[in-house]
């Protein structure tokens, strides 16, 4: 049973599995050069620019972002929340940010063709779900030496180093979330540092490691496969 992390093989050992389980943690190629999204630029005229790459779906933890950002907003009134992505919640999303008075500061960008190109444009990426694995969208916002501010749920802890390369907070705690964005926009020194650490760690998360490792498994297993024996 092949886990993508740390969290993921606990849940898997919980139910039995303990003695066939591997973790072998995604991993991606280097990002490409490449522009960022113009609309993401033309938002950062107005305000430094945080950001979701996400799909617009429970679970996804979006609302909280939505409720943190009367707190972000008394401190830092000009910046932008870009929310990119779509999905069945976009309505009610779009009705709670008209009902905490944060709607001009609140762009609904839709889906992208250049996921990077509009990771590029934040100046801040936050990841606040309430439930994950391993996320491929942490570790292209690492690789783009993005400052990240995320949940502590599933494997996220593993690819970041909490307050070293990126900056984790509870899930469903907007006050917390509001905090850590506040934090950054704050200290702009240390958002840059925490996004150069983010893309020394990516290299640990290199699609050629991830292929090695599962192929370096399969020659473990295949023996006991030809025999009919179970490790």
């Amino acid at each position: 049973m092949v886990c993508v992390c740390e969290a993921e093989a606990r849940l898997a050992r919980a139910v039995g599995a303990d003695g066939r389980v591997a973790v072998i943690y995604n991993g991606i190629a280097p990002a490409p050069e490449g522009p960022a999204d113009p609309r993401l630029v033309e938002l950062a005229r107005r305000g430094p620019v945080i950001g979701a790459l996400t799909l617009l779906r429970p679970g996804k933890g979006l609302e909280t972002l939505i409720a943190a950002a009367p707190s972000l907003l008394e401190r830092h009134p000009a910046a932008q929340l870009a929310i990119v992505g779509d999905g069945p919640d976009l309505d009610a999303l779009s009705d709670q940010a008209r009902a905490l008075g944060v709607a001009d500061a609140v762009t609904f960008l839709g889906p992208s063709r250049d996921p990077l190109g509009a990771l590029r444009g934040m100046d801040v990426f936050v990841h606040p779900s309430w439930a994950e694995s391993f996320p491929y969208v942490i570790l292209e916002a690492m690789s783009l030496a993005r400052p990240i501010v995320a949940s502590d749920v599933g494997g996220i802890g593993e690819a970041l180093v909490p307050g070293h390369s990126g900056l984790l907070t509870p899930a469903r705690d907007e006050r917390a979330l509001a905090g850590a964005l506040t934090d950054l926009l704050d200290d702009p020194a240390r958002a840059r540092s925490l996004g150069e650490e983010a893309l020394r760690r990516s290299q640990v998360f290199s699609c050629g490691a991830m292929v090695q490792r599962m192929a370096d498994l399969y020659e473990q297993v295949a023996p006991s496969v030809r025999t009919g024996r179970s490790r």
